[in-house]
């Protein structure tokens, strides 16, 4: 059964309208686009994409119904009351942004990766995984502490993890890599840390496992 979806945030709104969605992050909403001007349209067009990409169905009765795979997925962002999020900033010649979301509910975890003009949702169960994919190679280790302030612009690469239950943040924990090593971010001081040790605190906060 296929576990990931791809839709837009337009879509994604009509589809929170459709599930009665106790919740929507804001992150999503704030990227939802005209819904004052012509509510209307707007859903006729969100349900027309949804259609188009085989999601969404309509009967002889005009009945509309939901593919189960998206309601299962589309389910922890709605009715959760928990997740978890990965902010990675690249820094070069060019600045990239990319941003990961968890949500968790009951059993399920469903991973967003914000997509320009969609998000991508996915049946989620392996942070293992999620590190060697994206994480694993931005860390290379360092020997020792920077007491001196760092300008962030020099960074090569800034990891902001955090997460909240229900309703509530919890504190933001911050990693960079500098010229080869990984830091831990804290006020003006970036404090060194192992590879392993980054591994295993960037897992815990994104599984949100004693946090």
């Amino acid at each position: 059964m296929q576990n990931t979806v791809e839709i837009s945030y337009d879509a994604l709104y009509y589809l929170a309208q459709l599930m009665q969605a106790e919740y929507m992050d804001y992150d999503y909403f704030k990227l939802v686009g005209d819904i004052e001007t012509n509510y209307d349209l707007f859903a006729k067009q969100a349900a027309e994409s949804l259609q188009n990409s085989g999601l969404l169905t309509e009967d002889f009765s005009g009945e509309l119904e939901l593919d189960e795979t998206l309601r299962q997925i589309a389910t922890p962002l709605f009715f959760g009351n928990a997740e978890s999020s990965l902010d990675l900033i690249l820094q070069g010649e060019t600045v990239s942004h990319s941003l990961y979301k968890f949500h968790f509910y009951q059993n399920q975890v469903t991973r967003a990766t914000f997509l320009d003009g969609k998000v991508r949702l996915e049946a989620w169960d392996s942070f293992e995984e999620l590190y060697a994919d994206i994480l694993r190679n931005t860390v290379a280790g360092s020997e020792e502490s920077l007491a001196a302030p760092i300008e962030p612009e020099k960074m090569d690469k800034i990891m902001i993890l955090k997460c909240t239950n229900a309703g509530a943040p919890l504190p933001i924990v911050a990693f960079c890599v500098y010229n080869g090593g990984v830091y831990k971010m804290e006020g003006e001081s970036l404090l060194a840390v192992a590879p392993e040790t980054f591994r295993d605190e960037a897992i815990r906060i994104l599984e949100m496992k004693g946090v």
